[in-house]
Order: C-alpha cells, then sequence, then structure tokens
C-alpha cells in the first residue's frame, strides 16, 4: 500500500547509484467521513438517537504528518504539496460543498470542496513500506494566530477563523435537525490564549491547545483503503437534542468535555477498507539527480 511512496525510476538510464540519491514523490491519501455504515454526502440524512440530522458544514485542519518504518522507531516527516487546500505544513479538508453554499462561497478558492491530502517525500531507497502514520488535527501555533487576510489559502478562510488571539477552528462540525427545528455545532480550537487584545496574537502557547495527535497502524497487505473519519465515534454519548452544542462557552462544558473525550479515546481517524479507491496513488516520481 505505502511501498509506492519509495519506487525507483529503475529504467532510466543514469539510475545506477540510485540508491544513494533522494527522491521525490507525490501522492494522495483520499479521506472519506461517514455515519457508522452510511457515507456522509449533504443529499443525506444520518440518524443519531433516533433524530434526523443534515450536514451544514464539516471541515477540518491536518498538520504534521509523520510516518514509521517496521525497522525504526524515529518518525520521519511527510510535507504537503501546496495547493489551494494545502500550505506546505498544513491541509484543510472540506465537506461543505453543496451544503450550506452561503459558508462555502466566503473563500473563493475553497468553494469546491477538497477531500484528499497530497504529500510529497524526499527520502532514500527503502525497501519496506511504513507500518505507522501519526497527524495532528490542528493548525501549528506558529502559524495559528496570523492575520488571516495575509496567509496563504486555506489559513485564509473565514468559517474557520475565530481571532488572532485565538486562532483557527481546527474542527468546525455544523449540523441541523429539521425535525426538532434545531441546529448543534461543534467547533474545536485553542483556549486560554493571552494577548493584549483579541486582535493581536499570544506570543505563548495557550494553556488549552486542544491539538490531537492521532496515532494510526497501517496494514500493508490492505491496497485498497482510504482514511475514514467516523462521525458517529466523534457523537457518541451526545444527545444533541437535549445537550447544549459545543463551541467552547461555559454553558456547554458537559458536552465539550465528552466531545474531547471522544476525540482523545475513540477511533475517529482510521484506515478502513469499505471504500474501493486505493489509499495511495502516486501522481508522479521524481529524481533528484543533484
Amino acid at each position: 500500500m505505502f511501498g509506492y511512496l519509495w519506487l525507483l525510476a529503475a529504467c532510466s538510464p543514469q539510475s545506477d547509484n540510485l540508491a544513494q540519491r533522494p527522491v521525490t514523490s507525490t501522492f494522495t491519501i483520499d479521506v472519506a467521513p461517514h455515519y457508522e455504515q452510511q457515507t456522509i454526502k449533504c443529499d443525506k440524512r444520518f440518524v443519531h438517537k433516533g433524530q434526523q440530522w443534515h450536514i451544514q458544514q464539516l471541515a477540518f485542519f491536518v498538520s504534521n504528518m509523520q510516518y514509521k518504518m517496521a525497522d525504526s522507531e524515529e518518525w520521519q516527516a511527510l510535507s504537503f504539496v501546496t495547493s489551494p487546500w494545502q500550505t506546505e505544513h498544513t491541509a484543510l479538508i472540506w465537506y461543505a460543498t453543496g451544503c450550506d453554499s452561503d459558508v462555502a462561497q466566503e473563500a473563493p478558492d475553497n468553494k469546491q470542496g477538497n477531500t484528499s491530502l497530497m504529500l510529497q517525500s524526499s527520502e532514500f531507497e527503502q525497501a519496506q513500506a511504513p507500518v505507522q502514520m501519526r497527524f495532528s488535527l490542528s493548525v501549528p501555533f506558529e502559524y495559528n494566530h496570523l492575520n488571516p487576510l495575509t496567509q496563504s489559502s486555506p489559513l485564509n478562510n473565514p468559517s474557520m477563523f475565530w481571532s488572532w488571539r485565538l486562532g483557527h477552528k481546527f474542527l468546525r462540525l455544523d449540523i441541523n435537525s429539521k425535525q426538532m427545528q434545531k441546529q448543534w455545532s461543534f467547533h474545536l480550537g485553542s483556549l486560554g490564549c493571552q494577548s493584549q487584545s483579541s486582535l493581536r496574537p499570544p506570543e505563548q502557547p495557550c494553556s488549552q491547545p486542544n491539538r490531537f495527535e492521532i496515532t494510526l497502524n497501517i496494514d500493508s497487505q490492505n491496497q485498497n483503503s482510504v482514511l475514514n473519519f467516523d462521525l458517529s465515534a466523534l457523537l457518541e454519548n451526545i444527545d444533541m437534542a437535549r445537550m447544549s452544542p459545543c463551541m467552547f462557552d461555559l454553558s456547554e462544558q458537559a458536552s465539550c468535555a465528552l466531545l474531547l473525550d471522544n476525540i482523545q479515546d475513540k477511533d475517529i481517524f482510521s484506515f478502513a477498507k469499505r471504500y474501493h479507491q486505493p489509499l495511495i496513488q502516486v501522481n508522479k516520481i521524481e529524481q533528484a539527480l543533484h
């Protein structure tokens, strides 16, 4: 599955010493949201605790992606391919397309939606495939509190930004129930950020950074996997009909505590085989012959 990462152009006439030279591989990881066995789509409802809910917006940031080989305890860094959805260090997964047209049009570069991560790695040839991958559900601190008006896309998306003091929303979930005429939201971000005003960034890390590191095992025998996001795991023990939303007001402590526990303890993310597209699709192999 991940072995494609280090494919070498062995047929190249200059390939005699390629084992000594770095290779840059560019590849994609598809990301698929679902609620239990149901794929999440804007035109579908999902049923949670007997109530029907509709997705208005689902989006989250991914950063600090790394992998580990079977014969090493060291984590190796991966970088994102720069695009409207990714800077070198941070990517935005976005499922708002068609769910909430007003939100989707706030950032013109981001209105079509994004359901994949494009990554690249420069490494020496490896005989083994990675056995683990990890990433942070967050925006790195050094970029989290910069002026969104001057940042590159996707960090210029106003719907994913709280303020200079608090920074970005690392995850945003907005859903509604026409059955109950109720809207419910979960917006995850850093708290306890100190600055002279809400329009100034903090100089020190926030006391509650709310950055979650996700570590996943990789089944090298599974050639048909994607990175799944399980909404039912995130909402486990959450009764939206009776519990307040979570945007970290004082009145929302009970629901926020449960949601943070679920991100920490439940399998919100996983590599699974239910979807037909391969996890890794090699787009480009470039030899760095310097």
